[in-house]
C-alpha cells in the first residue's frame, strides 16, 4: 500500500486489522440507541452484521496472475522450510505469512532455455522474437541468462547482455529467489518443501500448485509494519508499507517521534510554535 506524507523523521506503525472484532460483540452507536423507534416516514435500519472471526487456518491466497481467494488450509499440519542451517518444520498454527521467492517456474525455465537457444537461429525474426520473450521474463531469468553467457556465441552473447542490462535496469536489482516465511516469532528465508498447498474453499478442496503461488496471508493475525520516514524521502517519494490491503479491510495507523525545524518542534500531538 503506497503511502505519501510530508512529515519526516516520524515512525509510522501500520496495521492491517483482521479478525480483531469478535462475532459476539454487538455494534452499538452511542448517538442512536437501539431502542429508539425510526422517525416518521423513515425505514428502520437493518442490523449490522457481526464481524467475521477468523481461525488459525483461515487464509487469503494470492496467485502470481493476480487472482485472490480465501479459504482454510486443508489437511496439512506443518510447513517444511529448507535453510542453510537445516530443515525447519513450522506448525500451521504458528504461521503468519508465506511468500514464494521471485523465481521462474519449471515451465518458465523451459521457455527461457528454448528462447536462449533460439538466439542463435539462422532466421532474424526468430532471434528477435526470442530476445523479446527473454525480456518479458525480466529479472526473474537473470540466473539462467548469466549462466548462458559462459558458452554463448558472439550473436547470442550480444543479445543476452542486452536482455540482462534491460532486466536489471527495469527491476532495479536481482529479485530475492528464496521463499519467505513469517511466523509468530521470526522470519525465515529458504526453500519450502512442497509441490501443492491444499486450501478448503466454498467451492471445495483446491490443490494449488506452489509454482502458481505469490503469497498466503493468515487472516486471524493481520499484518504490522514499522516505517521510519526521512524528510527528503517523504516529500519527494511514495512510501511502500509492504502491506497488501484489499477493499473492505481496515488499516490502523499510529505515529511517534518528532521533527526539529530550527527550534520548532513538530510531533503527531502538535507543534510548540503555537502552543498546541
Amino acid at each position: 500500500m503506497p503511502l505519501r506524507s510530508i512529515a519526516s523523521l516520524l515512525v509510522l506503525h501500520v496495521c492491517l486489522a483482521a479478525g480483531i472484532a469478535r462475532a459476539e460483540d454487538p455494534v452499538v452507536r452511542e448517538d442512536s440507541p437501539a431502542e429508539d423507534a425510526p422517525a416518521p416516514g423513515h425505514k428502520a435500519l437493518a442490523p449490522v452484521a457481526p464481524a467475521k472471526t477468523y481461525g488459525p487456518r483461515d487464509v487469503e491466497v494470492r496467485l502470481r496472475d493476480g487472482s485472490r481467494l480465501r479459504g482454510e488450509i486443508g489437511p496439512l499440519d506443518a510447513f517444511t522450510v529448507k535453510t542453510d542451517y537445516g530443515e525447519l518444520k513450522i506448525p500451521v498454527s504458528e504461521m503468519r505469512r508465506l511468500a514464494r521467492g521471485n523465481r521462474p517456474s519449471s515451465v518458465e525455465m523451459k521457455d527461457v532455455a528454448r528462447a536462449i537457444k533460439e538466439l542463435d537461429s539462422d532466421e532474424y525474426d526468430i532471434r528477435q522474437n526470442a530476445q523479446k520473450k527473454l525480456e518479458g521474463f525480466g529479472a526473474r531469468a537473470v540466473d539462467a541468462l548469466t549462466d548462458a553467457l559462459a558458452t554463448a556465441s558472439a550473436e547470442r552473447r550480444t543479445r543476452l547482455q542486452a536482455v540482462l542490462k534491460r532486466a536489471l535496469e527495469r527491476g532495479g536489482r536481482k529479485p530475492v529467489a528464496a521463499d519467505a516465511v513469517r511466523t509468530a516469532k521470526m522470519e525465515i528465508r529458504g526453500c519450502l518443501q512442497l509441490a501443492k498447498i491444499p486450501v478448503k474453499t466454498r467451492f471445495g478442496l483446491l490443490d494449488i500448485d506452489f509454482e502458481d503461488l505469490d503469497c498466503i496471508r493468515w487472516l486471524a493475525y493481520g499484518e504490522r509494519q514499522e516505517i521510519q520516514l526521512e524528510a527528503w524521502k517523504s516529500i519527494s517519494e511514495w512510501i511502500d508499507t509492504g502491506i497488501d490491503a484489499v477493499e473492505g479491510e481496515e488499516l490502523a495507523i499510529s505515529a511517534s517521534g518528532q521533527i526539529n525545524c530550527s527550534g520548532n518542534i513538530m510531533a503527531p500531538a502538535g507543534s510548540n510554535a503555537w502552543g498546541n
